[in-house]
């Protein structure tokens, strides 16, 4: 560990070193002079290993979809001991949702000493449930590969390696008949209906709870409102709310429960999106009126 002390039970060493081990003999030698036998032996050292997340098809990544596979690989030519195809493990760890998965690597041939492997990961509770070969994670989850290096190029032993990567999703966002979750997407509103709003985005999916989302709602006449969506059930990724409309031509705004529209109204719904491609993109729907119910 470098500090070097002396007498401590320990000798620090490392890859550049030649250890010496000697003893005294008491046998006198025809000089008269005292014997001395002794050994030596160079330091054996490994290769410093290392994990990274990658794509599907091996490049290195730093995001993930939500709901989507996992891919890890680790490279350490000191595991490649047989000459045979052979194994490495990782832990993955959801900084967030705290589920860990122990994911077993294979090589990928007999004397590559890369090594690869995957987990699913989706929306949810582990509940203690660890190792069960599935991730579960939540909203804007980063998670964490570890790999323990056995020995590196210094000679350091057990060495934890890292990776970090996120899981994001980008949303998606409906003007929709009800708000039962479905996805039926409305073309245009009769004036008095209510405007039901879906959204569906993993990211506002953070906590064990039922989440929300906020959304802003504007007409080309001005009027607006910011209205809180519910997810539908717990990790369901899916938000839905509504607001009431009436017909209005004075536009004195309402306080905001309520959105005045006429026969020349657009509607327009936004929010947020927290995918980081773009990060902070705003995503909207629009819908028009019907004519034919003038």
């Amino acid at each position: 560990d470098g500090l070097k002390v002396r007498n401590d039970g320990r000798i620090e060493i490392n890859g550049l070193n030649i250890i010496s081990i000697s003893y005294r003999d008491s046998e006198v030698t025809a000089s008269g002079a005292v014997g001395y036998r002794y050994d030596t032996s160079s330091v054996k050292t490994g290769v410093t290993g290392s994990v990274v997340f990658i794509a599907a098809a091996g490049n290195s990544i730093d995001s993930y979809i939500i709901n989507s596979r996992i891919y890890i690989r680790v490279t350490d030519n000191d595991m490649n001991v047989l000459g045979a195809i052979e194994t490495v493990r990782v832990t993955v760890i959801g900084t967030i949702s705290r589920d860990s998965e122990i994911i077993t690597l294979i090589e990928t041939t007999g004397t590559s000493g890369i090594f690869e492997g995957s987990v699913v990961s989706i929306l949810g509770d582990s509940a203690g449930n660890y190792n069960n070969g599935t991730l579960e994670v939540w909203g804007n989850e980063i998670i964490t590969v570890q790999y323990h290096d056995g020995i590196d190029a210094t000679g350091l032993l057990n060495q934890v390696r890292e990776d970090r990567s996120g899981l994001y999703e980008t949303g998606e966002i409906k003007i929709v008949t009800n708000i039962n979750g479905g996805n039926v997407e409305l073309s245009s509103l009769l004036i008095g209906d209510s405007l039901y709003i879906q959204i569906t985005d993993g990211d506002y999916d953070i906590s064990g709870n039922i989440d929300t989302v906020n959304v802003t709602i504007v007409t080309n006449q001005g009027d607006s409102a910011v209205i809180g969506l519910s997810e539908l059930n717990t990790h369901s990724r899916i938000f839905v709310g509504a607001i009431g409309t009436i017909y209005d031509s004075d536009w004195l705004y309402s306080a905001g429960n309520i959105i005045e529209l006429n026969e020349t109204s657009v509607i327009t719904v936004n929010y947020s999106d927290t995918d980081p491609v773009p990060a902070g993109a705003i995503i909207h729907d629009t819908i028009g009126m019907k004519s034919s119910e003038y």
